[in-house]
C-alpha cells in the first residue's frame, strides 16, 4: 500500500509539469488534423499542413536567429508560394494563390490568438487552460514582422533527437530570446537546465574513465564519442555565455526600483548564469584531466600488449605434434609453487588509508514557486480589439438606417465626428477594414447562426452585448473601388469601398 501511495502521489505532483511540457506539441496536431478538409470543399486537401508548419518554423528560425531579422508577410508569401508549387505541384491563378496562402497563414497564427490547451489538474481538482503561441508579431519600421517564439523553437528542436548539436548551445539560444523578451523567470529555468547538462557531461566524463579502466577498446570508443559530440562545442558555448552575460548586465543597468519582483528575477538569473559559467569552466578542466589520464591508460595498454604471454592452445598442439608428455612439466611446475601470501608495504598502506575519492557533485535544490494567477497580455489585447471593433461596427450599422448606399469616406466622416481624427492612427481601424473585406457580402441572420471568420465572430459578440434587433436581418454587400484612393489624417492612404444594402 505504501508503494502504491508513493507512485500515485508522483502522478498527482507531476501532472501539471508534464502537461506544461507537452503543450508545445498541441498546435502542430491541431493544425495537421484536417485543417484544409473543409476549405473550398476540400480542393486543397492534398496539402500537408504539418509539413507546411515545420517548413515555416524553420524559415523563421533561419531569419530570426541566424540572420537576426524579422519576416514580413511578403517574405512569407514568397516562401510559401514556392513551397506549394515545388512540393504539392500547385500551379494556381493569382487570386487562388493569394487566397490559400492567406488562409494557411491565418490558421498557423490562429487568427492572431494563442492556441488554448485544456487539461485536468488533480492537485486543485480543476480544469486548467494553458496558452501556446508558435509565432508572434511586432511592428518594426512601418512593417509588421513575424518571429518564432521560444516555445516554437523548443517544439521544432524537440521533434528531432539532437546528437550532433550541443544541447548547452541550444539552451543558450533559448536563454537569449528569454532575456530579449524580458521573461526572466523563464530564463532562470533555462539556466538551470544548462547547469543540468553540464552536470551530466561531468558525470559522463567519469563513466568514460571508468570504462577505460577495465575495457580499453570500448573505453576508447566512448572517449572518442564523448569528445566528438560534446567537447568540440566548448568555444561556441563560451562565446554564447559571454553574450548572454552581457545581455543580463544590460538588464541590470536598466533595473526599475519600483518593480521589485522583476529586480529579484534579474538578480537571480545573473547569479544562476555565473554559477553555470563556473561549472562550465570546471567541466573544461575536468575534460583536460580526462585527456591526460586517457593517454596514460592507452600508453600502458600498448606496453602490456607487447609483453610475452603463454598460449595454452599452442602448447597443447606442440605436445601432440612431438608426442612428448614430459612437456606438461612446463604447465604444472608453476602451479606447484604458488605464493599465496600477499604483502603490502607500509607506505602503500598509508596511501590507501588517506586516499580521498573525487568530490561528488551536490544535487541542486530547486525552489518550487507557485505561479500567481494573472491576466495574459494577449487576453487584454483581445478585449481591447473586440471593444474597438464593436464601436466601429455600430457606426457602420447606423449608416444603414438612413441610406441604402454609402462609401468608406462616409464611414470615416462619422468615425472622425465621434472619435476625432486619432482613430486613423489606431491600428484597430485598419485591421477592422482588412477583416471586413474577407467577404464581399454579409447576411447578419446567417452570421449569427454560424459565424465563420474573425469579423463574423465580432458581429456575433455585438449582438450578444447589444439588443439591436433592427439590424438582425440586415444584409449588405461590399465593393472595393481600387481606382479611388484617398489620404487619411494619419498620412496613410486607403482604397474607397462602396457599401450597398440588399433589399429583400
Amino acid at each position: 500500500m505504501k508503494k502504491e501511495n508513493t507512485f500515485y502521489n508522483e502522478i498527482l505532483q507531476e501532472q501539471d509539469k508534464r502537461m506544461q511540457n507537452i503543450r508545445k506539441y498541441y498546435p502542430f496536431f491541431s493544425l495537421a488534423n484536417n485543417s484544409l478538409e473543409m476549405f473550398r470543399e476540400g480542393k486543397y486537401s492534398n496539402i500537408d499542413m504539418g509539413f507546411v508548419l515545420m517548413a515555416i518554423l524553420r524559415m523563421l528560425i533561419e531569419e530570426n536567429n541566424f540572420n537576426d531579422t524579422g519576416v514580413t508577410y511578403r517574405e512569407y508569401y514568397a516562401f510559401t508560394s514556392q513551397l506549394l508549387r515545388k512540393e504539392f505541384e500547385l500551379y494556381l491563378t493569382q487570386e487562388e494563390n493569394d487566397e490559400i496562402i492567406a488562409y494557411i497563414f491565418d490558421k498557423i497564427k490562429n487568427e492572431g490568438k494563442p492556441f488554448e490547451f485544456n487539461y485536468y489538474e488533480p492537485i486543485t481538482k480543476e480544469r486548467k487552460t494553458t496558452r501556446i503561441k508558435l509565432i508572434d508579431s511586432a511592428f518594426y519600421e512601418n512593417n509588421v514582422c513575424y518571429y518564432i517564439t521560444t516555445l516554437g523553437i523548443e517544439f521544432y528542436l524537440d521533434t528531432k533527437e539532437i546528437k550532433d548539436e550541443s544541447k548547452i548551445s541550444i539552451q543558450q539560444l533559448l536563454l537569449e530570446k528569454m532575456i530579449a523578451s524580458k521573461n526572466f523567470s523563464g530564463g532562470i529555468e533555462v539556466v538551470k537546465r544548462i547547469n543540468n547538462e553540464v552536470s551530466k557531461l561531468k558525470y559522463r566524463k567519469k563513466e568514460v574513465l571508468n570504462i577505460m579502466s577495465y575495457d580499453i577498446k570500448e573505453g576508447i570508443k566512448e572517449y572518442e564519442d564523448f569528445f566528438a559530440t560534446s567537447i568540440r562545442w566548448f568555444d561556441e558555448e563560451q562565446e554564447l555565455f559571454v553574450k548572454n552575460k552581457t545581455l543580463i548586465e544590460k538588464a541590470v543597468s536598466l533595473i526599475d526600483p519600483m518593480e521589485q519582483s522583476s529586480n529579484n528575477e534579474i538578480r537571480q538569473l545573473e547569479a544562476e548564469l555565473k554559477k553555470a559559467i563556473t561549472k562550465h569552466s570546471e567541466l573544461l578542466s575536468s575534460c583536460m584531466d580526462l585527456k591526460k589520464k586517457a593517454d596514460e591508460i592507452i600508453s600502458r595498454a600498448k606496453v602490456n600488449s607487447l609483453k610475452m604471454s603463454f598460449d595454452f592452445n599452442d602448447a597443447l598442439k606442440s605436445m601432440i605434434a612431438k608426442d612428448d608428455s614430459r612437456l606438461l612439466e612446463v604447465l604444472v611446475n608453476p602451479l606447484l609453487n604458488l605464493n599465496v601470501k600477499k604483502l603490502i608495504d607500509l607506505p602503500r598502506l598509508e596511501n590507501l588509508l588517506t586516499y580521498r575519492s573525487d568530490e561528488i557533485d551536490e544535487a541542486e535544490t530547486m525552489d518550487n514557486h507557485e505561479e500567481e494567477d494573472y491576466v495574459f497580455e494577449d487576453v487584454l489585447e483581445e478585449q481591447r480589439i473586440s471593444h474597438n471593433y464593436i464601436r466601429i461596427l455600430r457606426c457602420l450599422f447606423e449608416l444603414f438606417e438612413g441610406k441604402n448606399v454609402f462609401y468608406l469616406k462616409d464611414l470615416n466622416d462619422k468615425l472622425e465626428q465621434k472619435f476625432t481624427s486619432k482613430i486613423f492612427v489606431n491600428g484597430d481601424y485598419f485591421s477592422f477594414i482588412i477583416h471586413m473585406c474577407q467577404k464581399y457580402e454579409y447576411s447578419i441572420s446567417k452570421v449569427l447562426i454560424s459565424p465563420d471568420t474573425f469579423f463574423e465572430k465580432i458581429i456575433d459578440e455585438f449582438f450578444k452585448e447589444n439588443k439591436s434587433e433592427q439590424y438582425r436581418f440586415l444584409q449588405f454587400k461590399l465593393e472595393p473601388l481600387p481606382e479611388e484612393e484617398f489620404d487619411l489624417p494619419s498620412s496613410f492612404s486607403v482604397t474607397n469601398i462602396r457599401f450597398e444594402r440588399v433589399v429583400m
